[in-house]
């Protein structure tokens, strides 16, 4: 069978998804498709007809009906991508996958190499680094690291409240 979405996305590689060329070729190659079915004589034979390969001529066609204008380069670059296409789709129809399968993807919000510590430690508030005396102006610290933000309010040079109100202020 015919996939759409796949199909428009071929046509648009090759500057054809904003017109009407798209949807005429595939009204084509669903037609050829059911006409193919239709010849078999039993309903089974009909779920088995294979896909039928687009042609040059179905492009043609549908370059007509769509008023676009192909470049015989064009034409052999579309077949190969297209048919390519519905091989692959073959492939992927042949994997019988039940629904009880979970999706094949994985999230890790972990960047390339990066490891978690899962042994619980109590901080270590000595590799801060050493603070002096709080500046006067508290706008001095407006750029300063974390670690030593946190180093002054630990040490009670600096109050958190002090800090936030600073922020605020700047903020204003």
């Amino acid at each position: 069978m015919l996939d759409r979405r796949r199909f428009l996305q071929v046509c648009s590689q090759f500057g054809f998804a904003s017109t009407l060329f798209p949807g005429a070729l595939y009204s084509i190659a669903a037609q050829a498709q059911a006409a193919a079915a239709s010849t078999g004589n039993s309903e089974a034979s009909k779920n088995a007809t294979p896909p039928q390969k687009i042609t040059a001529e179905m492009l043609q066609q549908a370059a007509i009906i769509a008023g676009v204008k192909l470049k015989p380069a064009q034409i052999p670059m579309m077949l190969n991508g297209l048919n390519r296409q519905r091989k692959g789709y073959d492939s992927i129809r042949a994997l019988h996958i039940p629904n009880s399968v979970p999706p094949a993807y994985i999230f890790d919000p972990l960047p390339p190499g990066a490891t978690i510590h899962i042994n619980r430690e109590l901080p270590n508030y000595s590799r801060f680094p050493a603070v002096g005396k709080a500046p006067a102006n508290l706008e001095a610290l407006a750029f300063e690291t974390l670690p030593r933000l946190s180093e002054f309010i630990r040490t009670k040079k600096v109050s958190s409240v002090a800090l936030t109100e600073m922020y605020i202020a700047r903020i204003r």
